[in-house]
């Protein structure tokens, strides 16, 4: 008679449970572009709020404020792709924050031909210079041993992270 351990995974769902983070980080990115998308590339944005909606985007647009907001917006899209790329090679982070910089320089170019929206130079380098910000904001959190915790799987260490 063969007795089986039921606590111990099996090889399969151990591997699935490894990438878990992976997936988790991948679902943040893929949420929060699309929620960049709609933000970017909608008439009224803040068609919920209104007439104050309206108001608050008139004010802020093309001042100081409206460039951060475009650089914070772009900070969270590069830190969570540098999350979501830890183990894999510099140049595979690299083409994903590539285009994480040429979407945010897309929809500026988009907005053009969008009712109450315009193209901004200045957004759009907002946008990229954001996500350089994101990802060495993101390269120095994940050097502490919480974060590193949340985002390694069973891969071999991140070696821009992990110095040797």
């Amino acid at each position: 008679m063969t007795f089986h351990n039921h606590h111990s995974k099996s090889p399969v769902v151990a591997k699935r449970a490894a990438h878990l983070p992976v997936r988790l980080w991948w679902g943040a990115v893929v949420a929060y572009f699309l929620l960049l998308s709609y933000l970017l590339l909608t008439p009224h944005p803040l068609w919920f709020m209104g007439t104050a909606g309206e108001a608050a985007e008139e004010t802020v647009d093309s001042t100081l404020a409206d460039y951060a907001q475009h650089a914070l917006a772009y900070a969270v899209l590069g830190a969570l792709i540098t999350l979501a790329t830890v183990g894999k090679s510099f140049r595979f982070r690299c083409c994903w924050l590539t285009a994480a910089a040429a979407h945010g320089v897309l929809c500026e170019v988009l907005q053009h031909f969008i009712p109450h929206r315009h193209f901004g130079a200045h957004d759009a380098l907002a946008n990229a210079v954001g996500v350089v910000g994101g990802w060495a904001i993101a390269m120095l959190l994940c050097r502490l041993p919480v974060v590193r915790a949340m985002t390694m799987s069973v891969s071999a260490p991140d070696p821009d992270i992990v110095g040797n």
